[in-house]
């Protein structure tokens, strides 16, 4: 279980550091952030909320 949470944490940790990194329109870093997501299928309900997390802070700095 512990092992578990750990990927987790990490997929998750990646998957954010790739997102945040994305500051302009790239369709390779577009494409890389979609690999991630489907290497990690079974914490999609967490990727969708880091998005939509990442939606809205961009949308707050303009």
């Amino acid at each position: 279980m512990a092992e578990e949470a750990a990927a987790k944490a990490d997929a998750c940790k990646e998957y954010q550091s790739s997102l945040e990194d994305l500051t302009f329109n790239s369709k390779p870093h577009i494409n890389n952030l979609t690999i991630l997501a489907e290497e990690n299928l079974k914490y999609s309900s967490e990727i969708v909320k880091l998005i939509e997390a990442q939606i809205t802070k961009g949308a707050r700095a303009q």
